[in-house]
């Protein structure tokens, strides 16, 4: 199927990446619409929060999605690869449902037989309801991962999206090794292993880490396993396996 990957701010290199896994071109969203021969998947790539998209609104996605329509009449996917794309953050619909609710609206006849990908909405381990996601890419190993968890609402609207950070840094921080830098994949199989950390294991041991270290570690590792939803791969390229119909 012919794709064009399109790119928002900050995400060329993400983009140029996942543009191998679809064997394709991309190419800058900012750019005005135009005819591709063949053209039957649009995949952006870019920043996102539930009421904005790569720098662009609701109705403004819209119409770039209907100037992009109108230049290849054969178009029939669209995929959004972002943070936060499939959650409701503090308010009541996510970004793609607003997306999709347009599409099937008046006005909007020739995006209606469009079909849209996003990544999971899922909830947690523990069955908690996700409010946040983000997705991100390591420069060095090109693997990524994709984390979302529960909002945290009794504090200020800044401290909303704690739970989803502070389980992306968890991870994170299983990248660095003794020995260099690993996948995303292999930190997700590392954290996984863990059942409970002791000061005499090889990772506190590297970290020099004393027993209330391990501790916090042990509590934090406990809480991001049951309160976060977590998912990974070894190259960009294979987010297209896990993008989901939105109906």
């Amino acid at each position: 199927m012919k794709t064009l990957v399109l790119w928002g701010k900050d995400h060329q290199d993400r983009a140029k990446d996942l543009a191998v896994g679809y064997a394709c071109e991309c190419r800058d969203v900012a750019k005005a619409p135009k005819s591709v021969s063949g053209l039957k998947r649009l995949s952006y790539w870019g920043h996102g929060i539930p009421a904005e998209f790569c720098e662009m609104g609701v109705d403004e996605f819209i119409e770039n999605l209907k100037g992009w329509k109108k230049k290849n009449s054969g178009l029939e996917w669209v995929d959004i690869l972002t943070c936060n794309g499939r959650f409701t953050g503090d308010g009541t619909k996510s970004f793609t449902d607003m997306v999709r609710g347009k599409m099937l609206g008046i006005g909007n006849a020739s995006l209606q037989g469009i079909k849209l990908r996003g990544l999971p909405n899922p909830t947690t381990p523990s069955g908690k309801t996700c409010n946040y996601s983000i997705l991100s890419r390591d420069a060095t190993t090109k693997s990524w991962s994709y984390v979302a968890a529960p909002g945290y609402f009794d504090g200020s609207s800044s401290q909303h999206e704690t739970h989803m950070f502070s389980a992306k840094y968890f991870l994170d921080q299983l990248l660095k090794t003794a020995t260099g830098r690993q996948s995303y994949i292999h930190a997700y199989a590392q954290m996984m292993r863990i059942v409970k950390l002791t000061v005499q294991d090889a990772y506190a041991v590297w970290k020099n880490w004393d027993q209330t270290k391990v501790d916090d570690f042990n509590a934090k590792l406990k809480e991001v396993k049951e309160d976060a939803f977590i998912m990974v791969g070894n190259s960009v390229g294979s987010l297209v396996w896990h993008l989901q119909e939105i109906k």
